[in-house]
């Protein structure tokens, strides 16, 4: 049985990201011998602040240098990174030279690609993937609408994630057909690209009752139609 690394920052506050990550462990466990790396996002001391600026966690990288060593993974599957793993060990398991597949479940590297807000909504008045319009500040690229700081950050850590997206040497899981065509056309992406979409356990009840109601599962946001 081949063996799969799994590295994953879950968020403060759990979302759909961390619940489709422990979803797909599941399945993957039948397939794979996995050994999983999660890490949470909490600023525990200084050198967490200083992983911020320099993009790379050294801490991280040491246990990550670690584990390859010793698991000797076939392949490396790299989930969110946001902030508290940062964009380090892909610099680790390129110059390890370790098959490794990025899945990316959202816009962000796109929306957070520049300061200017005209870049960011290219040529639209709204953003379909964050909610970002032509009214929310005409100077400054307000990813996140309630703090410049925060926005700061992540514009300078989307700027550099955008170029492990695009390097080749690395492959490429999105969730829709959209996604993969997105990346092929905006950043010429043509290769190693694949759709995987998140995973949900089969319904063994094959009862269906008819009910005047319908369940919508997902997040609550304008950008996404849901008002």
């Amino acid at each position: 049985m081949k063996k799969l690394l799994l590295i994953h920052s879950s968020y403060r506050q759990q979302g759909g990201e961390d619940i489709a990550v422990m979803n797909e462990l599941e399945l993957l466990n039948n397939n794979f011998e996995v050994k999983t790396l999660f890490y949470e996002n909490k600023i525990k001391n200084i050198f967490d602040i200083l992983t911020f600026l320099i993009l790379s966690n050294r801490t991280v990288n040491k246990h990550l240098i670690d584990e390859i060593n010793k698991f000797q993974p076939d392949m490396v599957y790299v989930h969110n990174t946001w902030f508290n793993i940062s964009l380090g060990i892909f610099k680790v398991l390129k110059k390890k030279n370790i098959k490794t597949l990025i899945k990316i479940h959202n816009f962000r590297y796109h929306c957070t690609q520049s300061v200017n807000p005209k870049i960011h909504l290219d040529n639209q008045t709204f953003c379909q993937a964050c909610g970002f319009n032509d009214k929310t500040n005409a100077y400054f690229n307000m990813y996140y609408p309630n703090s410049f700081l925060k926005s700061l950050f992540g514009i300078y850590f989307g700027k550099k994630y955008l170029k492990v997206i695009q390097d080749e040497y690395f492959y490429i899981a999105v969730l829709t057909e959209f996604h993969k065509r997105f990346l092929e056309e905006k950043y010429s992406r043509q290769n190693k690209v694949y759709v995987v979409p998140n995973y949900l356990k089969e319904n063994k009840n094959n009862k269906i009752e008819e009910n005047n109601y319908f369940i919508y599962a997902g997040r609550l946001s304008v950008e996404i139609g849901i008002y």
